[in-house]
């Protein structure tokens, strides 16, 4: 698939999607990159694995149990403790 150009991998940070009747549009800043590229897609894969890590969380409701001291990461920062 790679070789045929139907599978494209690219590390960065999505910046928006937007639904459109023949796929995605795309709109993402790639790793180590200032500028936003945009590309038409038919799928989006998150390759990512699990975000366990409390500290680092963009979640608003868990970044502030944990400000609070209500939550803490378990010892491996793979969960809640």
């Amino acid at each position: 698939m790679v070789a045929a150009g139907r599978l494209r991998f690219a590390a960065g940070k999505i910046v928006s999607t937007e639904a459109e009747r023949d796929g995605v549009r795309l709109r993402f800043r790639p790793r180590h990159g200032d500028t936003v590229e945009t590309m038409q897609v038919a799928r989006i894969v998150n390759c990512t694995g699990p975000q366990g890590d409390l500290t680092r969380t963009d979640d608003p409701l868990l970044a502030r149990l944990v400000a609070e001291g209500r939550i803490r990461p378990d010892r491996l920062r793979l969960g809640i403790d």
